[in-house]
This record gives structure tokens, C-alpha cells and sequence, in this order.
């Protein structure tokens, strides 16, 4: 397929992060890509329905030329064929799979977001699938945590809930706005800095060099104290479920 940079996507605990990422980050620099060995750290390895949304639907605001795009294939190319473009999208990742899937649809934002990010214009999108699901980040998250953090670095995403989805049927929806930087992206986005924090025990860690590696690295973290997490717990308790609706209506309305 000419040009293309080459991808193992067993690197690492092998999972679907590395291929969102390498699809995303092909839109929006244009360079064609081929990824082998796709989530080979999974119990089932291959794509499976939420990452072939995520593909499908960064593939569509570029209009990729995409190959090895069904469930469970372990491998995949994909070569943008022009800058994201700004427009109306919807994605559904129960439509992926025959009989529904409650796939995460916040992993597909994450995805297209973040590539729309290079668009001309605005991007409105309405992604189907679960918003509340096992390992994977939930609506909350993406409302409360990411996309703050988003802002902070210039990007201008808006969020709303219109349905709960759940595991097993999934059929929630996510709706978005994003304001497109265009090509100037590279010099409008701002700086920002994170913090990770991990609670682990040495013990779950049997090799002798990733215990040195996690002491090194944790060394100075600070411990988290019952009281903080007890707080924590009753402002997570205290959402009023009326406010999805009415934020969903109000950016659907727009």
C-alpha cells in the first residue's frame, strides 16, 4: 500500500488503546499506517465491535481507504485520503455486530474527538452504544474529567447523555460538539500537565524488575485517606439523573 508506518499491536499489554490511538493519530497527521497483531494481549484477540466503530468512524471523517475492517481481524491498514472534515456524524457501535453490542461508545468519542480536532469547522456527533460499561471509561469521565481537560488545552468538545446504555444491550447515546481547530491546530493547542495515581500492592507484581520499576516510579506518592474517598463518594452520589436529559435536549436542540 506504498508508504506506511508499521505497527505491532501487541506492544505493550496489547489491547485496543494502541490501535485507537494509531487510527486517530494517522488522521491527523495523513500517514498511512498498517497495525498487526491487533489486541493480541486479549482474551480474543482482534477487533472487536467497539474498536471497529472507533475505526470505521475516524476512517469517515477523513475518508480513509481502510482494509482488514471486520470483527476479529488481527490485522488492519488505513491511509487517510484528506483532513478531517467538519460535518453531521452518527455512529452506532451496535451496528458492528449482528445482534447489538454494548461496546463503549466514550472510547469511540475519545477517538473521533480528538481527530475532528483538525477540522475546518464544527463536528456534531451522536455516538450509539454503552455509556456505562466495564473497562472502559464512562459518560461521567468524559464529562467531568476529560473534557475539562480538554479545554484547558484550547479544544472546545460539549457533551450531553441521551440515554443510559448498559451491559449487556447497551443502546445508550452520546452526543458531541466539537469546535475544529483546522490545520492550525499544532499552534493554537495550549500546554498542559496530569497526574496518574495507582493504588497496587509489590505483591501483584511477581517479576523482581517490575517491583523495582513501580518503587522507583511510586516512590513519593502520596497515600489517599479514607475520609477523602468517603467525600468523594457522596458527591459522586449526590448527581441529580434529570440533568442528562435536559443537557441532552439542550445540545440536541442546537
Amino acid at each position: 500500500m506504498g508508504e506506511h508506518i508499521a505497527i505491532d499491536g501487541s506492544h505493550g499489554e496489547g489491547g485496543g488503546q494502541l490501535l485507537r490511538t494509531a487510527v486517530t493519530l494517522s488522521a491527523i497527521t495523513g500517514q498511512a499506517l498498517v497495525i498487526e497483531h491487533i489486541r493480541a494481549g486479549r482474551r480474543t484477540p482482534g477487533l472487536a465491535a467497539q474498536h471497529l466503530t472507533a475505526v470505521l468512524s475516524v476512517a469517515k471523517l477523513c475518508e480513509a481507504e481502510v482494509a482488514g475492517a471486520t470483527l476479529s481481524s488481527e490485522t488492519l491498514s488505513f491511509r487517510p485520503k484528506v483532513r478531517p472534515q467538519p460535518g453531521n456524524y452518527v455512529f452506532d457501535v451496535a451496528k458492528a455486530r449482528e445482534g447489538g453490542s454494548a461496546g463503549a461508545a466514550a472510547l469511540v468519542l475519545q477517538a473521533v474527538a480528538l481527530a475532528a480536532v483538525l477540522a475546518e469547522g464544527a463536528c456534531h456527533l451522536r455516538i450509539g452504544g454503552g455509556t456505562h460499561v466495564p473497562r472502559s471509561p464512562s459518560y461521567d469521565f468524559i464529562a467531568d474529567v476529560w473534557r475539562p481537560f480538554l479545554g484547558r488545552m484550547g479544544i472546545s468538545l460539549e457533551t450531553a447523555l441521551k440515554a443510559f446504555g448498559f451491559y449487556p444491550r447497551g443502546q445508550g447515546e452520546i452526543i458531541g460538539q466539537l469546535k475544529g481547530l483546522g490545520p492550525q491546530a499544532r499552534t493554537r493547542l495550549k500546554s498542559n500537565r496530569c497526574r496518574s495515581s495507582t493504588v497496587a500492592s509489590f505483591a501483584q507484581f511477581r517479576d523482581a524488575r517490575l517491583r523495582q520499576v513501580f518503587r522507583r516510579t511510586f516512590h513519593n506518592a502520596w497515600p489517599l485517606e479514607h475520609r477523602q474517598c468517603s467525600q468523594s463518594s457522596r458527591r459522586a452520589s449526590s448527581y441529580d439523573p434529570s440533568s442528562y436529559t435536559q443537557r441532552a435536549q439542550e445540545l440536541g436542540s442546537s
